[in-house]
């Protein structure tokens, strides 16, 4: 099996939506339900391909925990505190 980005996927969808659109006589039921099918498909693939792109700059996601919420003394881990007061 050939592996395939996610771009190239999101790039093969838009064509068979544009072929199934370039029709001269109008869509039928079944190619609407393909229609309706390949946009849910695009949705999905550009949540995924913008998550791709966030990860090639920035790395993989920092967790942000506080086990005990009702500590206020306790400050999420991977973050810098926020300065305080207003000097």
């Amino acid at each position: 099996m050939q592996s395939t980005t996610t771009f190239d996927r999101i790039v093969h969808l838009y064509d068979q939506a544009r072929m199934l659109l370039d029709k001269e006589e109008g869509l039928t039921e079944d190619e609407q339900r393909q229609f309706a099918d390949i946009r849910d498909q695009l949705d999905r693939l550009w949540t995924h391909r913008r998550a791709e792109l966030v990860f090639q700059v920035a790395g993989p996601p920092r967790m942000i925990s506080a086990p005990d919420p009702s500590r206020r003394a306790q400050i999420a881990r991977g973050i810098q505190p926020l300065p305080s007061g207003g000097d």
